[in-house]
C-alpha cells in the first residue's frame, strides 16, 4: 500500500527517528506519525497537512497549515511520504533546513510522487539509507555535501519522472530482467 513501511525499512528508519523530533510533512490521516512515535521511539511528532485530523490516541501534535504558511521551520528530522509532484517551495523550504530527510515514496512502474527539485535537493546531502522495494522506497538522507552524489535509482526515477518514458522498478534499480 502507498506509504506504508517494510519491515526492513522499518528497522532501517529507527536509528534516525529514535529519540528525535520528528516533522511529519503531509501526514494525511496521521498513521505514519503514530508509528514515528510509538514503534520507532521518536522523542516528539508534529504532523502537518492542509487537512485537520485527529491521531491515534492524540498523542502526537498536528498543525493544520499548507506548507507555503508555515514559517521559520528547521526540523531535526523531516519525514515526507508519497510527497506531491508539483514544486512546492514551501515544502523545498522545510526539508532544506532538516538536519536530516526521510523520504517514503515511489517513482516507477507508472507511479509518480514528489517533484524533481525535491531529488536534485536529496542529491545534496548525504545517503545514510536506501531501502528500494517495489510497494514504497525509503531513502535517509543526511549532511549536506560540498558536491551532488551520485543518485539512487529512485533519484533517477523522480528527476526523469516528467521526461519520456517512466522507468520500471527493476530499470530503475538496475536489475537484469526485473531480478534483483
Amino acid at each position: 500500500m502507498h506509504g506504508e513501511l517494510s519491515v526492513d525499512q522499518r528497522q532501517a528508519l529507527a536509528p534516525y527517528v529514535g529519540g528525535r523530533a520528528v516533522c511529519d510533512l503531509g501526514a494525511g490521516n496521521g498513521d505514519l506519525s503514530f508509528i514515528l512515535l510509538g514503534e520507532l521511539r521518536a522523542a516528539r511528532v508534529v504532523a502537518f497537512d492542509k487537512q485537520p485530523f485527529t491521531p491515534p490516541k492524540g498523542r502526537v501534535e498536528v498543525v493544520t497549515a499548507y506548507f507555503t504558511g508555515v514559517q521559520d521551520l528547521a526540523p531535526d528530522v523531516a519525514f515526507v511520504s508519497w510527497p506531491i509532484n508539483r514544486a512546492e517551495y514551501g515544502l523545498f523550504k522545510i526539508l532544506r533546513a532538516a538536519a536530516t530527510v526521510v523520504y517514503l515514496g515511489k517513482n516507477t512502474d507508472g507511479f509518480c510522487c514528489g517533484h524533481p527539485d525535491l531529488f536534485e535537493d536529496l542529491l545534496r546531502r548525504e545517503l545514510l539509507v536506501y531501502v528500494p522495494e517495489p510497494r514504497n522506497t525509503l531513502i535517509v538522507a543526511g549532511k549536506l555535501l560540498k558536491r551532488p552524489r551520485k543518485p539512487t535509482g529512485e533519484e533517477r526515477a523522480g528527476i526523469s519522472m516528467f521526461k519520456g518514458r517512466p522507468k520500471t522498478f527493476a530499470e530503475a534499480e538496475g536489475f537484469s530482467k526485473g531480478k534483483p
